[in-house]
Parts: C-alpha cells; structure tokens; sequence
C-alpha cells in the first residue's frame, strides 16, 4: 500500500489508515475465497465441510481431463467471437451516437442503457419471446423468400451468441462512445481543411486516436464472453457448456468440489493473463506516446 509522506520523508500513517477499510474488504472477499479455492484445489477436500480425505493424487488426473480442456476450449472460442461481434457492431453504433446532437443523442444514450437498467432474468425472458419460432424475429423473418419455416433460434449456439451479444453490447458502445467523445474536435477540422476524405479522417485520425478505448472495450468484452453463464444456460443446449457453467454444475448439482476448484482456478488464471496482456499494451502504448511528446 502506498502511503503518503510529507515534506521531511516521514510516512503519515492518519491517512495510510483511511485504506484500511477497503484493504480489509479484498482480504475478506478475495484472498480468502482464492486461499480457500486452492486449498480445495490441492487437497480434494471442502474445508468449510468438516469432513473429506485429502486426494492429491486425483489433482493430475483432473488437469488431465480432457472434457475440462474441451470445456475451456469453448469458453475461449466463444468469448473471442462475442469480442469481436461486439466491437464491430459497437464501433459502429458508438459512431452513430458521437454523430447524433443535443436531444437525439441524450434519447439514444437512453435506449442503449435500457436492456442493463431492467432485471436481467426479465430480459432474458423478453429475449426468449423475441426468439421464439412465433416470436417477431421471425415472423419477419418469414417474409424473405429464402425462409420457408422458422429458424431455430434457441437452445443452440446461435441463441447464446445472441442472447449473450445483447447483454455485452452495451458495455461496449458505451466504452466506445466515451473514447469519441474526447476525440479532439480541432484535429479532425484540420483533416477535413486539408482535404482529406471522410474514409481518410476515419482511417487516419479517428481510428488511431480511439485504440485505447477499443482496447478498453475489448478487454471488458472477452472478461464478460469467458464469464458467460446467463446466455449458455438459458439460451444454450447441453453442448454449448462454458466453464462458468460447468463450475456451477460442478460444485452445486455434482457436489465435486474440487472438479469445480480446478476450472476455478483455470477460469481465474485466464482472466488474470487477459488483464497482464492488457497492461502490457497499455504500458506500451504509454511508452510510444511518450516517445512522440519527447518525454521520458
């Protein structure tokens, strides 16, 4: 913990203290939950149980399994594509709002922030009507000549990447939208005096002074596609199993605890190497625009 110092070099610990309530709280709510998880994960027992023989020799087997790696497989695969559906589609939407003035904007700020002000189990039921094969979606959809019947929307992977694309998209575009709206008004009024083309302004200033927040968006993107868990069980089959899922199905309905604790760990381990690569590009980034502005 960093601690404030004054003019002499000498530590005050009075305002060192006013962090001790929050330090207290990830001691409680983090560290010990994680000892307690590795505990579970090397000793094949449930310490809050009372009971259990320590199973060391089942921990290899466990990391061998293949239906765990199958599992994280695609959990990876999915949050990669929920990535980039997500920042396609919120790029653009986000470029539509930057666009948008005074009122417009405000309403469709609004709209977009909707779906997250809402219970999401009711959302999810909407989204279920939605879906439905006599649901609007495709009732419309009957009107293509190319559709002859219903499409199957549901309890498949093309529902989970809906359902789980709706709930994730307005995170994005919101992240997006905030990293426009600091775009400098002055630059892209110099690209457009000098002649370049809307396509150029995009690709030239637009584009490369809005990476932080794509990097940003992506980020939160792939933590909620790695940690999805409403979409695959309410809109998803029993082939469509993300680790979320299967932790839960693990721990709760099987009472294998530390079947559970290993994917735990593996679901945490990725998370944590998502945040460092993040880091590492941001640092990165820092680095070079230091290097422009000829600091050090």
């Amino acid at each position: 913990m960093r601690t404030q110092t004054d003019c002499n070099g000498r530590i005050d610990w009075r305002e060192a203290l006013f962090g001790l309530p929050a330090i207290a709280l990830l001691v409680m709510f983090l560290i010990v939950p994680l000892a307690e998880l590795v505990y579970v994960t090397w000793s094949g027992a449930f310490p809050t149980a009372g009971s259990g023989t320590p199973r060391l020799e089942r921990l290899p087997l466990l990391v061998a399994d293949r239906f765990i790696w199958e599992v994280f497989g695609f959990t990876l695969a999915l949050a990669a594509v929920l990535t980039t559906v997500c920042l396609t589609l919120g790029y653009g939407l986000a470029l539509f709002l930057w666009r948008l003035r005074g009122g417009w904007k405000a309403a469709a700020v609004v709209a977009v922030l909707v779906p997250k002000l809402s219970n999401i189990l009711i959302t999810a039921y909407g989204l279920k009507l939605l879906l439905g094969e006599a649901g609007p979606v495709n009732r419309m959809l009957a009107l293509v000549p190319l559709v002859g019947a219903p499409l199957p929307l549901l309890h498949n992977r093309v529902g989970v990447l809906i359902s789980e694309t709706y709930f994730i998209l307005p995170y994005a575009v919101l992240i997006l939208w905030m990293a426009l709206e600091q775009l400098d008004g002055d630059v892209l009024a110099a690209a457009r005096g000098l002649g370049a083309t809307p396509l150029h302004v995009f690709q030239c200033v637009i584009l490369p002074l809005s990476r932080p927040g794509l990097a940003v968006a992506g980020t939160i993107t792939a933590v909620w596609g790695l940690g999805a868990y409403v979409g695959p069980i309410l809109f998803g089959s029993p082939q469509e199993l993300t680790l979320a899922v299967d932790i839960q199905r693990q721990a709760f309905e099987n009472q294998d605890w530390p079947r559970a604790a290993v994917e735990a760990l593996l679901l945490l381990a990725t998370l944590a190497g998502l945040a460092a690569l993040y880091d590492v590009n941001r640092r990165r980034s820092e680095r070079k625009r230091f290097a422009r502005e000829g600091r050090p």
